[in-house]
């Protein structure tokens, strides 16, 4: 399961609501494992409700299209209020197994359970939990406004959703998991369609085939080469590549809805000294990032440390402030924080990405970013990829 429902339950006591009423994409997939995002492409939305108190039904609410995919993907959730219609014709002479079957069962089930639009249907469960006028957390306050009146008391919980979010289950490790390895085997195809002579714009797609590939989805590409390396730039760049260009890969995507983010540094050609300088500084400084890492560490001592040990490793012109980390999962930057003004310590479960990215004008940019879960014995490194500087054969067309 995605949500952790006891850790939710227990937010939802500390924060004084009778329940959790989930209408964005993240939140919806969260609570209650449906991950389709077309229903927030195409406009008709879904919601999902988790009352406190576990006599009272979670549901989830969806549009009959849907009916199809829940079928065939249930939810764990044992409530759910359809809207709107479906026509489906069923062929009398056809002998129906699954997923048709299944199907077929559910729309049966649906017609005593459906109701006009999203609005009504999510006060129907509301009412079949016995939470109509309640005060409710809603992660879009704008969508409770425009519920009927009396519908419930809703009070704003986008910070509950992320603090709840910020401890992952095994489940959702698992997903992270699989989108960094896609990740990490992108970058390597992008490394190896590097070379002196040819476009940057090759680069580009490499990464994103190998996504594709791995069943995954490619989200943002931050990478560059050379002078389109010191910040970001066009992704399709018709830029050549030339001997002695630093590269810079940072890149994320996600495996059925979570995120994975990392990066890693190459150079074409024989590296010069300040080149293997930097990679090694920030292969030590990610090696520090692995020791201080763990259960009730504090992300400025974090920092600091990391800082202080790229200086050593002999980039003393490292800036902090490029030192830092972030939470990841079904967004690509949440909680934990891991910056130098954050004093929440960090918690078992949490999972997040740390890099320490270089960049500067009219010589280039290098990066260092890996992805770990806190765990008991500090932490675990999900980033499947080595942390050796990626040098790239000169190949001249």
């Amino acid at each position: 399961m995605l949500c952790n429902v006891e850790r939710a339950r227990e937010t939802m006591e500390r924060a004084g609501v009778e329940a959790i009423v989930a209408t964005t994409y993240e939140n919806v997939s969260y609570l209650s494992g449906f991950d389709n995002p077309l229903p927030f492409y195409a406009g008709t939305r879904a919601a999902a409700v988790l009352p406190r108190r576990p006599d009272r039904s979670p549901s989830l609410v969806v549009s009959a299209v849907y009916i199809g995919y829940l079928a065939d993907r249930p939810t764990w959730m044992p409530s759910i209020r359809w809207f709107g219609s479906l026509g489906v014709r069923r062929n009398a002479e056809a002998v129906l197994g699954p997923p048709e079957s299944l199907t077929e069962q559910s729309l049966s089930a649906a017609r005593a359970r459906s109701d006009a639009d999203l609005a009504t249907a999510l006060r129907s469960a509301l009412s079949e939990a016995g939470l109509v006028g309640s005060r409710v957390g809603i992660d879009d306050i704008r969508v409770g406004a425009a519920q009927p009146s009396g519908t419930a008391h809703w009070v704003d919980a986008a910070g509950l959703f992320l603090e709840i979010r910020a401890v992952k289950t095994a489940e959702e490790v698992e997903r992270i998991a699989r989108a960094t390895a896609i990740n990490d085997d992108a970058i390597r195809a992008a490394a190896s369609a590097a070379r002196a002579g040819g476009r940057w714009a090759s680069v580009t797609r490499a990464w994103r085939t190998a996504w594709a590939q791995g069943d995954g989805t490619a989200g943002f590409w931050g990478s560059g080469a050379g002078r389109y390396a010191a910040q970001l730039f066009d992704p399709y760049a018709d830029y050549e590549l030339q001997a002695g260009d630093t590269i810079r890969f940072e890149g994320g995507g996600w495996y059925r809805g979570y995120w994975a983010d990392g990066g890693r540094a190459a150079v074409i050609g024989h590296p010069t000294e300040r080149q293997r300088r930097l990679a090694e500084a920030q292969r030590a400084g990610a090696e520090e990032v692995e020791r201080r890492l763990g259960p009730g560490a504090l992300p400025a001592d974090v920092i600091n440390c990391v800082h202080a040990r790229i200086i050593e490793a002999g980039m003393a012109e490292f800036p902090v402030a490029n030192v830092w980390g972030h939470g990841i999962g079904l967004t690509a930057n949440e909680l934990p924080s891991v910056r130098a003004a954050a004093t929440t310590p960090l918690e078992l479960g949490n999972v997040l990405c740390f890099e320490t990215p270089y960049f500067e004008l009219g010589w280039g940019a290098m990066q260092m970013e890996d992805t770990y879960v806190i765990s008991d014995n500090g932490c675990a490194r999900l980033t499947t990829a080595d942390r050796e500087l990626i040098v790239v054969e000169e190949v001249e067309t």
